[in-house]
């Protein structure tokens, strides 16, 4: 298995991201969703983004931006990749340059097809917040999609059964906003070791 790519996501104060110099992490998310308690604007993701430790990606979270508003994002923030909410064709959002990951809920079991060219990301399905709810998808439902795509699993993860999500789904990627915190956009530095410390210990040969 390749080594597994951890997104930490919903960062909203400097020293949050300042912590992540200590740890092993991929990729910062920066929700500018209104209605996310996480949010931030786009001049406050530019401010943080700069504070990230080197190797990390910055991340901006849209919920249906319109291609102005994604272009404007990847500019002023100076991100490396696009994770989008609610877009049914991501196809457009390529000519922007960055790699897009493109959510999709379980919705009654059933996970949509991702659409060439992105990342599919598997979360708890919320029509507000979209993302961030603490809710954990279904492990079995995600292990299929897994087997046949690159995924990205979101939804309730925490230290305490990342290790064991890993093991079972083994997916691309993680995903992790809620399990890290103390309350919605402050993150715990001790959470976040613990999560990336659990994250990358050997797979279980069974879940």
């Amino acid at each position: 298995m390749t080594r597994l790519r951890i997104k930490l996501c919903g960062f909203t104060r400097e020293d949050d991201v300042e912590s992540l110099a200590d740890a092993d992490v991929d990729a910062a998310g920066f929700v500018l969703w209104h209605l996310s308690p996480r949010a931030v604007t786009m001049t406050r993701a530019m401010e943080l983004a700069r504070r990230l430790p080197a190797g990390v990606t910055p991340v901006g979270v849209m919920v249906r931006p319109t291609i102005g508003e994604a272009g404007l994002a990847v500019a002023t923030i100076g991100l490396g990749e696009l994770q989008l909410h609610d877009v049914a064709d991501p196809a457009p959002y390529f000519a922007l340059g960055v790699p897009i990951v493109w959510v999709a809920p379980l919705v009654d079991g059933v996970a949509q097809v991702a659409p060439p060219g992105t990342l599919l990301m598997l979360d708890a399905h919320d029509p507000e917040r979209h993302g961030g709810t603490g809710r954990t998808v279904n492990w079995v439902q995600a292990a299929a999609v897994a087997r046949t795509t690159r995924l990205v699993l979101a939804g309730g993860l925490t230290p305490e059964n990342v290790h064991r999500a890993v093991s079972y789904v083994r997916p691309y990627g993680i995903d992790v906003s809620s399990g890290i915190e103390v309350s919605p956009g402050v993150k715990s530095a001790d959470r976040i070791l613990r999560f990336v410390t659990a994250a990358r210990q050997p797979l279980s040969e069974t879940a």
